[in-house]
This record gives C-alpha cells, structure tokens and sequence, in this order.
C-alpha cells in the first residue's frame, strides 16, 4: 500500500522541467524606516521609534503645530497681580 501510494506521488507531480515558470513579478519595495531614540516621560531608558519619511514628517508636523498652539495661548493669558 506504501508503495502504491509512493510510486503514485511520484509520477502524478508534474515534471519541473516541462512546467511553465510562474510568472516573475517585481518584489514590491518596502518603503525604508527611519529609526529614532524617544525619552518617554517617567522612564530613563531611551525607546526606539521607527516610521517612513512620510509618517515622520506627519509627526514633526503635528508637534510644530502644537507648539505654536501653546505659544498663542500663552500669549493670551494675563497675568492678575
């Protein structure tokens, strides 16, 4: 029964040589992270935080803009001596 079951395999797989190659299509290029070292508030040891340029740029967006959020409202406020 083995046999049969192994002389079966062995001529129902399809020759290598007589099959068509798959077609090749180009490996999709991961876009490249940048990594950096992040002080989390509360803790002393550095985390590593890595994004594509793109998402980077987003964030240092996003804190420029939140900076200059508080400095208006800073500049607001008055002081009641």
């Amino acid at each position: 029964m083995f046999v049969a079951a192994a002389a079966f395999l062995l001529f129902a797989s399809p020759d290598p040589q007589t099959t068509p190659p798959a077609a090749t299509q180009a490996p999709v290029a991961k876009p490249k992270k940048i990594c950096r070292h992040d002080m989390e508030t509360g803790s002393m040891m550095p985390k590593r935080v890595c994004h594509t340029p793109e998402e980077w740029q987003a964030e240092d967006a996003a804190h420029a803009r939140d900076a200059d959020n508080l400095r208006q409202l800073q500049g607001t406020r008055t002081r009641n001596n």
